[in-house]
């Protein structure tokens, strides 16, 4: 079902615009119809984040008739989606997943105003998040950073609360601090079997 709907917005909404849509969860918002939270790629204005709404337009198309029969026009019900709010990556800098002790599918994004967004779950949210994290660093010079986000990983959950950038820096001189006491030990063993090896006796005058 998700294919056929990031499908049937990838050709409605999207391939027209000249985007790539990338990731799409489906959203809770306060207005009536479904609402989805979109990340389109394109090479003209790079990464674009959205507000898509999705509501139900009625059309009537003339119905199959015999040579016997009147003309008749039946209804027909279609999903019409249009974008309502529209963001840059780059002007995001930050998500806010507010709790990090609670699964919680509410986050708050941080543009030159704040928007609080609720996804219809938390696997959906970590989802975006991830899909948001990757498309950051692949597009942007400025690292995204993320606050008290609990994020599903391999079973285990990682209270994330630096950017993969700060990450990488900071694996970076573990491996430098592990060089250096690797050294160290060395040296010390040295030390140790120098002080362990017995010496040659002395003869006897």
């Amino acid at each position: 079902m998700s294919s056929l709907l990031k499908e049937e917005l990838q050709r409605d909404l999207f391939r027209p615009e000249g985007q790539r849509l990338v990731e799409f969860i489906e959203i809770e918002e306060p207005s009536q119809g479904r609402h989805f939270f979109c990340v389109g790629v394109s090479k003209k204005i790079g990464v674009q984040l959205c507000i898509v709404g999705c509501n139900k337009t009625q059309t009537t198309i003339p119905a199959k008739t015999g040579p016997m029969r009147p003309q008749t026009k039946r209804s027909t019900f279609q999903d019409s989606y249009k974008k309502t709010e529209v963001w840059l990556l780059e002007d995001l800098s930050l998500i806010d997943g507010r709790d990090p002790d609670v699964d919680d599918p509410c986050f708050i994004l941080h543009f030159d105003k704040i928007r609080n967004v609720t996804a219809i779950n938390c696997s959906a949210k970590y989802t975006l998040v991830r899909a948001l994290v990757a498309l950051s660093d692949k597009h942007s010079e400025v690292s995204l950073n993320i606050l008290a986000m609990i994020e599903e990983a391999a079973g285990t959950r990682m209270c994330k609360k630096i950017s993969t950038q700060t990450i990488k820096k900071k694996e970076a001189k573990l491996k430098e601090i592990q060089t250096e006491v690797g050294s160290v030990l060395k040296e010390v063993e040295e030390v140790v079997s120098n002080v362990l090896t017995p010496r040659p006796s002395m003869p006897w005058t």
